[in-house]
């Protein structure tokens, strides 16, 4: 561990013990965010799809849609910095 990152742990009080840390810079973060936001939503979008096109009960279908719906709502409102409007908005378009 650097003396920049041991400092930076000294001032928190946080004890690293044996662990190895690693900083990654915010430009990585974001892109790695975007990167997760981007694959949960074409899996949420593509797999009710399959399902719904393999399946042929109407509850069975109905539950699909009403578990993504709320699948997207949650993860929406959870990786984005939208507004409680958007997020309704989204789910509902």
């Amino acid at each position: 561990m650097s003396q920049k990152q041991k400092k930076f742990f000294d001032e928190l009080n946080i004890e690293t013990g044996n662990f190895e840390v690693y900083f990654i810079s915010q430009r990585w973060a974001r892109a790695l965010m975007r990167v997760v936001v981007t694959l949960s939503g074409c899996l949420l979008l593509l797999v009710p799809i399959i399902l719904l096109y393999l399946l042929h009960s109407d509850i069975a279908k109905l539950v699909i849609i009403i578990v993504t719906v709320l699948l997207f709502a949650t993860v929406t409102s959870a990786l984005t910095s939208a507004k409680s409007w958007e997020v309704v908005a989204a789910a509902i378009a």
